[in-house]
């Protein structure tokens, strides 16, 4: 028999109450003890035993024979019913919870002689029962009652000691609960940014092998969940998390990095190029195959950007960086592309390298604009321009804003773009109408604005103020957004601050528009005046029906919506002529003019020749 008594409701060994009772029942003279824990609320109360003499789990002979030699079987006969007695004996005394010591066995009880206590705390509220079993001898009263205190305080001890571990167990387990959720991410259960670093980090600390850092971007996630919901958008990104688990091998790091965004350590063998390659394909079909399965097959498009250690680097820090150059470049070459780092050309996508060398580059005035003419397409008469920031570095080369986007991150950057933009443009605008006099008078000068540009509160008072500079009004500006910014409205101060903008006398310009998911739902609830049709469908006019349908459609949504229509892309006499009978009344592109750095835009022409147009062979 197990050392320790049996907690007869729980059927499992608890030796504490086992030692207790064996010991009251020594101490008080008893062969047997049998206690009844008085549980608030409980029908039937845990109930333990011990025997007098018990040690180390020995009966002492309680099954296997009396002193009198009697069959074993009439001995556990009696036994059962000394044990059913001594159990009413306690149920008695606890429904009592006063009576008199002793108590004497019920009518229908075996022989011998019975007694119980009421044992009870220091403030008088009962424990537990504790019925004894005596021999022939008969129970000692005096016994029983000069036993009770101590019995009173040593039960109330034991069950201050197991109260106490109970509590230590249930804040342990509490613990471990919120330890599991501070490491977890709360929507797929995967490891979160700051678990899956540290995990990362050990594993590159153990012994010396190759190991490659993925990191995977679900590609137009915020279009999915504007379109579909954050309902869907929150399941599809459960059931990407687990095809990309489903994916890996049993022995890599996965975590969730972000809204859209997935990282994964995975060890290489070596050489482990072609390895990699089929990891990174399993990972691309799982998404594609978890779309499929939640009924949106035109889904799981990823994007995914992958460093190496320690060929590339052996810091974490530095891997990220790398797999993070590396998916901006796969993002920069129109997503759904897997891209492994290198340092050559992927230098310029390395974001911290990037915000270094732009502020460095602005206080240079090296990040300058380039201004593209913006042509009525019936007449030839420039109607202003487009702001087109350029960063143009030391040895001459020009980027373009696609190419060091991701330093927008930090607003910081973004604000100084826009203030740089603003301010330059403005310069160049108010030179060239200046120039031109009275006719110039409809032109109006087009900026691109950021989310973060329209979360400041204190936008439009900063343009009041560049405008008033320079003697413009409201109705010399217009203010480009795109569909990605209105998805990003959480709490309506987007909305807040267009629609303001809107009333003083900015015209407003939904960009690339007929690229995103949602763009004809934001008609109704956006205040908008111009739609401006992206590039790729001017481009494909020439392949066939499809690109002149949308162009067509867009331009009679317009019209009975009451926008002006923009062409953007413009290089043939062709496109010229397609986009005239399709009803688009206003264009630019470089059959017109390329992109015209300050000094050129300010002696740009007033009127383009439609006829034979002089085009400008600058840098874009």
């Amino acid at each position: 028999m197990h050392e320790g008594i049996v907690l007869l409701a729980e059927k499992q060994p608890i030796s504490a109450f086992e030692r207790f009772c064996a010991q009251a029942a020594a101490a008080v003279g008893a062969r047997r003890c049998r206690l009844l824990v008085a549980a608030p609320g409980a029908e039937d109360p845990p109930a333990a035993e011990g025997r007098a003499g018990d040690r180390d789990g020995e009966r002492n002979g309680a099954f296997d024979g009396d002193r009198d030699g009697r069959p074993v079987g009439d001995r556990r006969e009696d036994e059962r019913a000394e044990t059913a007695a001594l159990d009413r004996l306690n149920r008695r005394l606890l429904h009592e919870a006063g009576a008199a010591t002793p108590q004497r066995p019920a009518p229908g009880d075996p022989p011998g002689s019975l007694a119980g206590l009421v044992l009870r705390d220091a403030s008088g509220a009962p424990l537990a029962a504790a019925a004894f079993a005596f021999d022939a001898a008969g129970p000692r009263p005096a016994a029983l009652e000069a036993c009770r205190p101590i019995l009173d305080f040593a039960l109330s001890a034991l069950l201050d000691a197991l109260a106490r571990a109970a509590d230590l167990r249930a804040i342990e387990a509490r613990c471990s609960r919120l330890s599991r959720q501070v490491d977890s991410d709360a929507l797929t259960g995967l490891s979160n940014t700051r678990a899956f670093r540290d995990l990362a980090r050990r594993r590159l600390a153990e012994p010396s092998r190759d190991r490659a850092l993925i990191l995977l971007d679900i590609d137009h996630l915020k279009r999915v969940n504007d379109v579909f919901g954050h309902a869907f958008g929150d399941a599809y990104i459960r059931t990407v998390a687990r095809a990309l688990e489903a994916s890996l091998p049993d022995t890599a790091l996965i975590g969730r990095i972000g809204g859209d965004e997935f990282a994964m350590m995975v060890d290489l063998p070596r050489p482990g190029h072609a390895y990699l390659a089929g990891l990174l394909e399993r990972c691309r079909a799982s998404v594609q195959r978890a779309a499929a399965m939640l009924g949106k097959p035109d889904l799981g498009r990823v994007s995914i950007g992958v460093s190496r250690s320690p060929e590339q680097a052996e810091t974490l820090s530095s891997l990220f960086e790398k797999a993070d150059a590396a998916l901006y470049a796969a993002k920069d070459s129109g997503r759904g592309a897997i891209v492994h780092f290198r340092p050559g050309p992927h230098r310029r996508f390395n974001r911290r390298e990037l915000a270094k060398g732009f502020s460095r580059a602005v206080r240079e005035g090296r990040v300058v604009p380039f201004l593209q003419p913006l042509v009525d397409l019936d007449t030839g008469q420039c109607l202003g321009f487009e702001v087109l920031a350029r960063w143009i570095e030391i040895d001459g080369a020009v980027l373009l804003p696609g190419e060091f986007s991701g330093i927008f991150r930090d607003h910081r950057n973004a604000e100084l773009l826009t203030r740089e933009m603003l301010r330059q443009g403005l310069d160049v605008f108010a030179a060239w109408r200046g120039r031109h006099g009275p006719r110039a008078r409809r032109a109006r000068l087009a900026v691109n604005l950021t989310t973060l540009d329209l979360m400041n509160p204190e936008f439009a008072f900063d343009l009041q103020a560049e405008l008033s500079e320079r003697g413009l009004d409201w109705s010399t500006i217009t203010l480009e957004v795109t569909e990605n910014i209105m998805l990003g409205d959480v709490n309506g101060q987007i909305h807040r601050n267009l629609t303001e903008l809107r009333a003083r006398g900015a015209k407003l310009a939904m960009d690339d528009f007929g690229t995103g998911y949602g763009g004809l739902q934001h008609l109704g609830r956006w205040p908008l005046d111009v739609l401006k049709v992206d590039r790729q469908f001017v481009q494909r006019l020439h392949e066939g029906e499809h690109a002149r349908a949308v162009i067509e459609a867009i331009a009679g949504i317009a019209g009975r919506c009451g926008f002006d229509v923009v062409a953007e892309g413009i290089e043939t006499r062709d496109q010229l002529a397609a986009l005239r009978g399709l009803g688009c009344r206003m264009g630019q592109g470089e059959f017109f003019d390329r992109p015209l750095p300050a000094a050129q835009a300010v002696l740009a022409p007033l009127d383009y020749d439609l006829g034979q147009v002089e085009r400008s062979r600058l840098i874009a």
